[in-house]
């Protein structure tokens, strides 16, 4: 909620020496959040310090949560990573959640697009597509759910418009 003054009106954000305060309490460095910003607009999202997108996350709403179950098949995943790299929806609606179905770690194959993932890859032991897709859900952010599979290599608008058919009411699958 905005602060408002004694006459109602809305109070400017404080200055302070670590940045502006957020409405929420929290401070943020104005520098950090431009450089960031500047990075994402010049379309190098996944060449980013992986902190600073979380942080610039936490203060925006995320639309979309793309859930990928994995198992023992990294470089599928990478691949499906990096067709997910080059998606034309703003990239900060967004976030990736893998889950690692108890396979083989999976960390070299996440690296290079870390930035866009919430935390990491999170693991459990193998109880199957299901049961990750399921915790994968929970940790998530997003307003809208999309699945996705290791080996798939969605199209470069994928995003966008299961976003937009979502909005418009759709009910959307395949």
């Amino acid at each position: 909620r905005p602060r408002l003054n004694a006459r109602g009106e809305r109070e400017p954000k404080k200055e302070t020496p670590h940045g502006i305060e957020c409405n929420h309490g929290r401070q943020r460095s104005e520098k950090r959040m431009k450089e960031f910003k500047n990075g994402v607009e010049d379309g190098h999202p996944m060449k980013l310090n992986a902190y600073f997108a979380y942080e610039y996350r936490q203060m925006r709403k995320i639309l979309l949560s793309v859930v990928i179950p994995t198992y023992n098949r990294p470089d599928r995943l990478a691949a499906c990573l990096e067709s997910l790299s080059v998606q034309t929806a703003d990239p900060l609606d967004w976030e990736v959640v893998v889950v690692n179905d108890g396979g083989s770690p999976v960390d070299e194959a996440i690296e290079p697009f870390q930035a866009r993932l919430r935390g990491g890859p999170l693991r459990q032991e193998n109880r199957g597509p299901a049961s990750a897709r399921n915790l994968g859900a929970e940790k998530s952010t997003g307003e809208i759910l999309a699945f996705l599979d290791d080996d798939c290599l969605p199209d470069p608008d994928w995003v966008e418009k299961m976003s937009a058919s979502v909005r418009q009411g759709e009910l959307v699958g395949g």
